[in-house]
């Protein structure tokens, strides 16, 4: 008999950019090499927890694990397109998309 599981990521990816403030925008202007910054908080995670199981999500400081959290529970969007199914919430988690700046 095939569980349904209660969550079930698969390849689920978070990226947060720092973008160029006032004086970097500026010295990038004056020839300096200065870029945006990436982080990548998490990256493609997999895992699935079925009913009655008990999962423990261990790590450093900074590794992503609340952010991995805030994306299950739907606070935060993936980056890329990943798949989170959440059986109680009947949700799918979407990649979100990209923003355009003018």
């Amino acid at each position: 008999m095939t569980q349904t599981p209660i969550i079930e990521l698969d390849g689920l990816s978070k990226r947060f950019t720092k973008e160029l403030d006032m004086a970097e925008k500026t010295a990038r202007l004056l020839g300096s090499s200065v870029a945006p910054q990436t982080v990548h908080a998490v990256d493609n995670v997999s895992f699935r927890i079925n009913t009655g199981e008990v999962m423990g999500l261990v790590g450093e400081s900074g590794c992503g694990k609340s952010t991995l959290g805030r994306m299950v529970a739907g606070l935060l969007t993936p980056s890329e397109a990943g798949s989170c199914f959440t059986a109680r919430m009947s949700r799918k988690c979407r990649a979100q998309r990209p923003v355009r700046r003018r």
